[in-house]
């Protein structure tokens, strides 16, 4: 789930379908998309959308206003259709009732949910391809703030900017460690306690931290992406 000044982008409930089928039956709404559904295949869109968000961790979210908790549509990335030319390409898209046209919801629902699917699209590279997969998103400002709680304090990994060279192993030489580019804690992101936790946190969000806060091996992890100072050394 998602907050925004004004809405809330979560994933979809058996309730919202009606709402959903009506979104897709108005002849406003699906002018320029294809043409009114059925509420049979409007299911079988949703169908779709749950799909990608269990396969990647995001989709066509469920557009809530927070001030009266009404279904305004729907706003996410989605990997396109086979159908289209781009097909697979990520793409974001929206759908919002007529009465919410004009007031700014589908830019205030695009920006988070561009930056979501971009952090979570990195977090699986990362977890996939190890930490030499981080150079691709350095220099992308939707990671910056994802980079900023992976970075290591003393002992670390440099990730390198486009263009130059990953270091053998990703491990930083000794000489390296005072470098003050973006750098991730390498003891404790190669542990597979870390690299699964990473994953429940791309896939379900914040909450998902809490299975893992007892952790010893994932504390000072989860203290940063919960975004706070991570706890000190424990006494010897």
């Amino acid at each position: 789930m998602i907050e925004t000044e004004r809405l809330i982008l979560r994933r979809w409930r058996e309730d919202d379908r009606p709402a959903f089928h009506a979104i897709c039956a108005d002849p406003q709404v699906m002018d320029w998309l294809g043409g009114v559904l059925t509420p049979g295949e409007a299911d079988l869109r949703l169908a779709r959308v749950e799909e990608t968000f269990d396969r990647l961790g995001y989709g066509r979210f469920c557009v809530e206003r927070r001030a009266d908790g009404r279904v305004l549509g729907w706003c996410g990335v989605m990997p396109a259709h086979e159908s289209q030319p781009i097909a697979g390409t990520p793409e974001i898209g929206w759908r919002l009732i007529p009465e919410a046209w004009g007031q700014g919801y589908a830019t205030e629902a695009a920006a988070v949910a561009m930056k979501d699917a971009k952090v979570r699209e990195m977090l699986a590279a990362f977890r996939n391809e190890g930490p030499q997969a981080l150079q691709r998103y350095v220099d992308d400002p939707a990671c910056s703030d994802a980079l900023d709680v992976l970075r290591g304090q003393s002992t670390g990994m440099v990730v390198p900017r486009p263009g130059e060279p990953v270091v053998e192993g990703s491990i930083v030489e000794p000489a390296a460690v005072d470098d003050p580019r973006t750098r991730i804690a390498a003891e404790g992101l190669q542990k597979p306690q870390v690299r699964e936790m990473l994953e429940a946190f791309r896939r379900e969000g914040p909450a998902a931290l809490q299975r893992f806060a007892g952790d010893p091996e994932c504390a000072s992890v989860v203290a940063r992406l919960r975004g706070v100072a991570p706890p000190p050394p424990p006494k010897k």
